[in-house]
C-alpha cells in the first residue's frame, strides 16, 4: 500500500526563497509512483499517435 503525506517546509528562509513553495508530498511505501506533470493537453497530444482506432 502507498501512502501519501503533506508536510510544511522547514525554516522561514526556505519557505519564502526555496522556490517549492510551503508544502511538500511525502509518499512512501513499497511499489512504483508515475508522475504525470504535463498538462492534460500537451499529455493526449503526447500519447495520441500510439491510440489505435478502428481494426
Amino acid at each position: 500500500m502507498i501512502f501519501v503525506d503533506i508536510e510544511t517546509v522547514k525554516g522561514i528562509g526556505n519557505a519564502l526563497l526555496g522556490g517549492e513553495g510551503l508544502f511538500n508530498t511525502k509518499v512512501t511505501g513499497p511499489g512504483k509512483i508515475w508522475l504525470q506533470t504535463m498538462p492534460a493537453v500537451a499529455l493526449v497530444g503526447a500519447i495520441q499517435p500510439y491510440i489505435v482506432i478502428g481494426n
